[in-house]
């Protein structure tokens, strides 16, 4: 039975029972694609390699010499998938950049092109640049959140599936409770804004430090309770996602000399930012880590702040409801 078993298709690293119980094996079992790593046997191959510097303790340099990102995963850089390293082995990273590339130049076409057109149409387009700037860094932040929690939450829940519908169906609900709450929140729309998103920073930058901590605590729980954990973490963080966007197309829409369609422009550009984001995030997720991508996510929320904070006509804003 254990010949018939294992003279089937099949993809590890060693096989220590075979061994014990069938001997070394035939030439034709041990073949790449079958067996890659089997310790007292003539194997050769990348992973014999790196066993024999590992026993030598030259495993770290080994790597470092290495064409390829031959590090090994962890839970803030699952890609166990990815071998790509920058300028030396981009297979994946070349098809990522081109099509970054083709997105970029709809990006600027769809965006920069309404400007001209609310021009024509006497539309007063002072500070549009930083109107654009700020729908823009809230369209990227969001996304990057958005994958970061469904990685993490991957882990907590067992399975991806489980880790999409929570993460998605948990942070678009609590950013619509967030953005019907933006309006009741009793501070005029820039000191909103500006509170919000400090809170939000605040709490992206706890996450980088603590998340896997409390993912680690409860992954012994019942899945439901899994669940629940899950949806107060994504749900803290999606409801104060949820306000900064509404109260950005508040403004907008009185804005003095706006035209017909800057309010769509306005969502137009939230949308591109976030096709653009899931791209962007996965390169700096694959090159340094997904702990890396979250903090670029709150660079980009402190961006949005500052430069909503030199919107014009923000000064007269301040005691607006």
């Amino acid at each position: 039975m254990l010949a018939d078993h294992f003279d089937q298709e099949m993809f590890g690293i060693y096989f220590p029972l075979y061994y014990r119980l069938m001997g070394a094996g035939s030439p034709d079992f041990f073949s790449s694609h079958r067996l890659l790593l089997a310790p007292h046997t003539e194997l050769g191959g990348i992973y014999a390699d790196y066993y024999d510097h590992w026993r030598a303790g030259e495993a770290a340099s080994w790597m470092a010499q290495q064409p390829f990102d031959a590090r090994p995963t962890t839970d803030d850089w699952p890609y166990f998938f990815i071998f790509d390293r920058w300028f030396t082995y981009m297979p994946n990273f070349s098809l990522l950049l081109f099509i970054l590339g083709m997105l970029a130049v709809f990006a600027l076409l769809f965006l920069v092109m309404p400007l001209v057109i609310f021009r024509r149409r006497g539309a007063r387009t002072r500070g549009s640049l930083r109107i654009m700037g700020y729908f823009i860094c809230l369209g990227m932040a969001y996304m990057f959140v958005e994958v970061f929690f469904i990685q993490k939450m991957s882990l907590l829940l067992g399975h991806p599936a489980y880790a999409i519908a929570v993460t998605l169906g948990g942070m678009l609900l609590a950013s619509g409770v967030g953005s019907a709450l933006s309006v009741r929140l009793p501070w005029g729309v820039v000191k909103r804004v500006t509170i919000v998103i400090v809170v939000l920073l605040l709490l992206l930058i706890a996450h980088v430090w603590l998340l896997d901590d409390i993912v680690r605590s409860a992954l012994a729980w019942p899945l439901a309770f899994r669940i629940l954990l899950a949806l107060v973490l994504v749900g803290s963080v999606g409801v104060l996602m949820g306000v900064p966007f509404p109260t950005g197309l508040s403004i907008v829409n009185e804005l003095p000399g706006k035209v017909e369609g800057m309010v769509a422009w306005a969502w137009g550009m939230n949308g591109v930012a976030s096709v653009m984001a899931s791209l962007v995030n996965l390169v700096i997720a694959v090159t340094f880590g997904l702990r890396v991508a979250l903090l670029s996510a709150a660079a980009l929320y402190l961006l949005a702040l500052l430069v909503f904070r030199r919107w014009p006509g923000t000064g007269d804003l301040e005691n607006a409801q």
